[in-house]
């Protein structure tokens, strides 16, 4: 079963407060203890009615206890895929669970037949934009961050373009250097942003790191504590939380001293083009499927699916279930976990030249085994002088690791630097 990752990572670790706090980690024996503490405390208060509520489900449903408190369940999973980069998330040295990181899913395509305002030549570079949004979902009231953020800067030296998710604003609550639309087409927006207000959307928050924005995070609901709680960690942007009594509305001329901060300090953009660096090289969700970079999932119908059941031998026919071209071992573990899931054979095959031992593929994954072209023989563990020397791009010890008369010839005759 893999679990897909929407929102921060919520394993439970050690190294982390417990999930939906929206605190950031602590480093060294200290933050271990303060964690510890949280989670006891949120376990038996906080989240002590959620934890009963799910023991309950899941002794109903499937007649057993619940293996893990209810708001570590992605620990579940037999991996994570998580739609984010390393860079973006809170390091954890004691994990369980294999998590892939392979970017957001929300950077949508271009959009050139999406109609723009009226207003879009007013982006033109005269002066610094400022976007600000509630999303699509925590958009009830746009008195919580759009109309704040609206008067917070309508006497800047700033371009204010807001986005209402389908909401309407009322002539009179627009300032002169605002501009509003209910949706807008965030390809062609970004580029020309200085920085970005939001309530701490994951989606969103991702297209600002992709494009370099620095980012004024406010999120204090669902997930958004936890993806705010980030930007500030990041370095990307910074974060502030409603004031006390205040109903969940943000204070307005702390937006202001925000914004100025992002506009005037660079390690904001700076920390925001680093992580969007690594955006941009993810692979992307269809690293699970089909993708051209790390492991790849094809099913039949996806693109390069042809190619991929080719065999070397030409005249032999392979048709699979699925084809799996893993990156690394844990790649493999996944497959081997989710054919023994599914009543699934496992077909190992390299660059196709036993294909005609395979036989029949009915129910199996035919698992191409082209892309793991590293082994790696630990000094330590080998014999003396059995340090690993490079062929081809696969590591191999310069020595033969046996007393073989016939293990002499070294390197191989087969280490030619081509697969094979």
């Amino acid at each position: 079963m893999l679990s897909l990752g929407i929102v921060p990572l919520g394993l439970r670790s050690r190294d982390t407060a417990p999930f939906a706090l929206g605190i950031p980690p602590l480093s060294g024996p200290l933050g271990r203890l303060r964690n510890s503490l949280l989670i006891w405390t949120t376990d038996r208060l906080v989240f002590a009615d959620l934890q009963r509520d799910a023991a309950r489900i899941a002794r109903e449903a499937t007649g057993h206890e619940l293996p893990t408190p209810a708001m570590n369940y992605p620990a579940l999973a037999d991996a994570i895929v998580q739609f984010s980069v390393p860079e973006f998330e809170y390091p954890r040295s004691d994990l369980a669970t294999p998590v892939h990181f392979v970017g957001p899913v929300s950077l949508a395509a271009a959009s050139p037949d999406m109609a723009v305002p009226d207003w879009w030549g007013d982006l033109d570079g005269s002066r610094p934009v400022v976007h600000v949004t509630q999303g699509t979902v925590a958009n009830t009231s746009l008195d919580d961050l759009v109309l704040p953020t609206l008067r917070a800067l309508a006497d800047r030296d700033v371009l204010v373009v807001a986005s209402t998710g389908g909401r309407d604003l009322p002539a009179a609550a627009i300032p002169a250097n605002a501009r509003v639309a209910p949706y807008l087409p965030y390809d062609r927006l970004f580029p020309h942003l200085s920085a970005f207000v939001t309530n701490g959307g994951y989606g969103g928050v991702h297209y600002a790191l992709a494009h370099g924005v620095p980012i004024l995070a406010t999120g204090n609901t669902e997930d958004k504590s936890e993806v705010s709680a980030r930007v500030a960690w990041s370095g990307a942007g910074l974060r502030l939380r409603p004031r006390k009594g205040s109903g969940g509305r943000i204070d307005e001329r702390a937006i202001v001293r925000a914004v100025d901060r992002l506009l005037a300090e660079p390690s904001f953009r700076a920390h925001a083009a680093s992580i969007g660096a690594a955006v941009t090289a993810a692979p992307g969700p269809r690293r699970h499927r089909g993708g051209a970079a790390g492991g790849d999932l094809l099913l039949p119908g996806d693109d390069g699916w042809d190619d991929a059941r080719r065999a070397w031998q030409l005249t032999v026919d392979q048709n699979p279930t699925a084809i799996a071209i893993p990156a690394d071992v844990d790649d493999v573990a996944i497959v081997v976990t989710a054919a023994r899931r599914f009543g699934l054979r496992v077909a190992p095959q390299s660059t196709g030249h036993a294909a005609g031992a395979l036989r029949s593929l009915d129910d199996t994954i035919l698992l191409r085994t082209s892309r793991l072209r590293d082994v790696d023989i630990d000094p330590a563990v080998g014999p003396p002088g059995s340090a690993p020397e490079r062929y081809g791009g696969t590591s191999l010890p310069r020595r033969p690791c046996t007393t073989s008369p016939r293990s002499q010839a070294w390197p191989p005759r087969w280490a030619s630097g081509r697969e094979g």
